[in-house]
């Protein structure tokens, strides 16, 4: 009876969201510093797990009394108004779970003759990540999300377009997606489209233990008929979509949904609220398409569909691992419980009951292998502070403020099982931070405040700690890092970006081996091959207060040629501070003369201890070999943060990069010259890095007239010119000529590129967000075009408007 209560809860929900979907051609879709080292205080750190439900309430309810003393913010209670939204949802008779049928079919998936074609830039082989763009070498697939200026409203639609041949260009599916959904992202596999998106509705939620306004969806499409898509699977989760992977048929989504806990009524007494279980567990909704009669169970407005209808909540309280601070730690630690829920959907086989892992904690950076998921969760605290009670730590003495749980958990198909946690100081800057290697977990973290510096952590398969190497460039930002075997490349800038060589064959013992300073820093790098690679960042010059600014974009291509010795006195110890190393570390002596606690000065001076008769070292061989600077300071490519942006094509030596470029009047950065939006395609070898095309989906026609007419109105009257008059004293008075503020492009030296600058925003629909290339055509994608252009000769072939 319950589940049936439920579940009348969900189905208008469900009634709304098919009322948006089923708009057009597809209706079927309804996001403090380092002190001292003491012994571990406990060394059976883990996740604990609820033994039940009574369990939970009362583990909870003493974590409530002990939060609410720390926390005595005291507010005001809400009507819950959740349900008479839902109620007032029904608005139409319209409910429709299939497209009309069409003779047309799809063909293999890929197919015998397919050409080669760009995949999604991933960071581990074999474990996909979503995008908003994805093509099988066939069809492309478009999450596409725009602001239409005209409606004034967000439009979202997924496309699906033949790309091969490029001759045969055309939409042959547009999926509308609901207002309501952000964040939205897609994966492909044989006869499958999975799409995956936050929903999110503004509703009174105070009512609530967790926010129930957010859920995360996913989507599942059988596409063995591309024109006659058929819906396979509609899942939901309470949270908003964070993270997620697949491997083989399997996705892994990563939701996350922080506990609210409940507001009360402001007066001069309050009692701590008895923890609402009831309230707090997340839910879930699963729809399946079914053949079997029996388990078809969707019955709207009388009529039955063949979809078999499951609500429940998306997990057991005893399946339910946590980490809850003690009362000391919750005084030191700014902490929030939230569930981390992973949900594992067996896509190409949609009938198989979803799998969720719960997991207490927020949800930072993940990495995952083919065997193994990393959860990383921040742990924050605003004053000095050693190693709590509850944790086993890798330094029982933090020297920070921010610090970063992580949880390891075995991947097995539909099965995910917690191996272990532990905590390391400070957080990783990204994804790329962290990498498996021969079963031991690599992790870089970076510390801000007070002072800034870059660590490296080396752990085992048990997440203890083999080694570190701390103080990476002292007072200078980490900007990116790429692992590649036993080989680990990291940039760290200031003023000098110094692409470090770090060399990780000896688990216990990393050291640098390499080192390059060069005045600009690179954001990501990209495997060339085995001794080159390629860098995308800023190029950057000294400004008149001594700081540093960004300029134009740059392409790097750098070499690494582990036979060839260089000396560099660069490397010397002397330019990083020992004040707490004893003297026999600081001198030329071997790091075994050093104490163990002492690590932090011996990992550094060790490069001077292999040769103590010389003042420098010898190191491998580190250098630049080719440069490309595009344009001026803010220039940007959204590659620069997200690598799924970067397309490499390997055979071609050609790299595919959507940007915005500025080109400013010299010594002035905020007047533009020229501007550009669009795809650069760059050629990349040890000769030279060139240009080879540049595409834009912009349409400047009636652009110039345009420039023309709004130029008039800062036309100087020739009767405002100064009118001399005689005062009263005799002498001449001359008031002032009255000045207008003209804009850059009204001047005639101006171009028109300097005008599309200031009106870009205008053409936002047209930004080219994604590229990629099927066989010898590459394909430059904005909200409103797919263009196709030649990769051998470069010249441009069919478009197609996206409408």
């Amino acid at each position: 009876m319950k589940k049936n209560k439920l579940f009348l809860l969900f189905l208008p929900f469900l009634f709304f969201t098919s009322i948006t979907f089923w708009a057009t051609e597809d209706t079927q879709i309804i996001n403090e510093i380092n002190k001292n080292n003491t012994s571990i205080n406990d060394p059976k750190f883990e996740l604990k797990t609820f033994k039940s439900c009574d369990d939970m309430k009362s583990v909870m309810s003493n974590f409530l009394k002990e939060y609410y003393k720390n926390n005595p913010i005291r507010r005001y209670d809400y009507d819950d108004q959740l349900l008479w939204w839902m109620e007032k949802a029904v608005t139409s008779d319209a409910l429709v779970w299939e497209t009309t049928s069409t003779e047309s079919s799809n063909e293999l998936w890929g197919g015998s003759e397919t050409p080669d074609y760009s995949q999604t830039n991933i960071q581990v082989a074999w474990v996909d990540e979503a995008d908003i763009v994805k093509t099988d070498g066939k069809y492309i697939y478009f999450f596409s999300e725009s602001y239409n200026n005209a409606s004034q409203k967000n439009e979202k639609y997924v496309y699906i377009a033949k790309a091969y041949p490029s001759s045969e260009l055309e939409v042959v599916k547009k999926i509308q997606i609901p207002e309501t959904f952000y964040n939205g992202e897609i994966f492909i596999d044989a006869w499958r489209l999975a799409i995956v998106a936050t929903w999110y509705v503004q509703y009174d939620y105070s009512y609530y233990w967790i926010n129930r306004n957010t859920k995360t969806y996913v989507i599942v499409y059988n596409t063995t008929d591309i024109q006659n898509l058929k819906l396979e699977k509609i899942y939901s989760v309470d949270g908003d979509y964070t993270k997620s992977r697949k491997i083989g048929d399997y996705l892994y989504i990563i939701s996350n949904n922080y506990i609210n806990f409940p507001y009360y009524s402001y007066d001069s007494k309050w009692i701590v609220p008895e923890f609402d279980l009831s309230k707090s567990l997340p839910k879930d909704i699963d729809i399946t398409k079914t053949s079997d009669i029996n388990d078809q169970n969707l019955v709207v407005k009388w009529k039955k569909f063949p979809y078999n209808v499951k609500t429940w909540t998306a997990i057991a309280c005893n399946e339910i691992e946590y980490i809850l601070p003690d009362a000391d730690t919750m005084k030191q630690y700014s902490f929030n419980p939230s569930y981390n829920i992973i949900s594992i959907i067996n896509i190409k086989d949609t009938s198989k009951e979803v799998k969720n892992k719960v997991v207490f904690g927020n949800t930072g950076e993940i990495y995952m292998s083919l065997d193994n998921l990393y959860l990383t969760s921040h742990i924050y605290s605003p004053s000095k502070y050693s190693c709590p009670a509850w944790a086993r730590c890798i330094m029982p003495w933090f020297p920070a403020w921010e610090n970063t749980l992580i949880h390891k958990l075995n991947v097995d198909e539909n099965k995910l099982k917690y191996q272990n946690t532990t905590m390391v100081p400070w957080s990783p800057l990204n994804q790329y931070s962290m990498d498996e290697y021969e079963s031991n977990f690599r992790i870089i973290t970076t510390q801000w405040s007070p002072q800034r510096q870059t660590n490296l952590f080396i752990l085992d398969k048990d997440l203890k700690k083999l080694s570190s190497l701390e103080w990476i460039a002292k007072w200078e930002n980490f900007q990116s890092s790429r692992y590649i075997g036993d080989k680990l490349f990291l940039v760290t800038f200031e003023q000098i970006d110094p692409l470090f060589v770090i060399d990780l064959a000896n688990v216990t013992h990393p050291k640098i081996i390499g080192e390059l300073k060069i005045p600009w820093y690179s954001t990501y790098l990209h495997p060339y091959d085995e001794n080159h690679l390629i860098g995308l960042g800023y190029d950057t010059s000294i400004n008149q207060w001594g700081g540093t600014t960004n300029g134009g974009l740059k392409v790097d291509l750098y070499e690494i040629n582990y036979d060839k010795k260089a000396e560099s006195s660069s490397l010397d110890c002397t330019s990083y501070s020992f004040d707490a190393c004893p003297n026999s570390c600081v001198k030329n002596e071997c790091a075994s003369a050093c104490p163990p606690w002492a690590e932090i000065c011996t990992l550094q001076c060790v490069r001077k201890c292999e040769n103590p008769s010389s003042s420098a070292s010898w190191y491998i061989d580190v250098k630049q070999l080719q440069s490309l600077v595009l344009w001026d300071s803010w220039s940007y490519s959204e590659a620069l943060n997200n690598p799924r942006m970067f397309i490499w094509n390997a055979s071609k030596k050609l790299l595919l990069l959507p940007a915005q470029l500025y080109y400013n009047y010299p010594n002035e950065t905020y007047k533009r010259k020229d501007f550009f939006q669009g795809l650069i395609a760059i050629n990349i070898d040890k000769i030279g890095i060139k240009e080879k095309k540049r595409i834009s989906h912009i349409d400047t026609t009636g652009l110039e007239q345009k420039r023309i007419e709004e130029c008039k109105k800062y036309t100087v009257p020739k009767e405002s010119e100064t009118t001399c008059k005689e005062l009263l004293d005799g002498t001449i008075y001359c008031p002032p000529k009255e000045t207008y503020y003209v804009p850059e492009y009204c001047y005639k030296e101006s171009t028109i590129g300097s005008y599309l600058a200031s009106q870009s925003w205008n053409f936002s629909q047209y930004f080219i967000k994604r590229a990629l290339y099927i066989g010898d055509t590459m394909y430059s994608i904005s909200d409103k075009k797919i263009q196709t252009t030649d990769i051998n000769n470069f010249t441009d072939k069919e478009s197609l408007e996206l409408k």
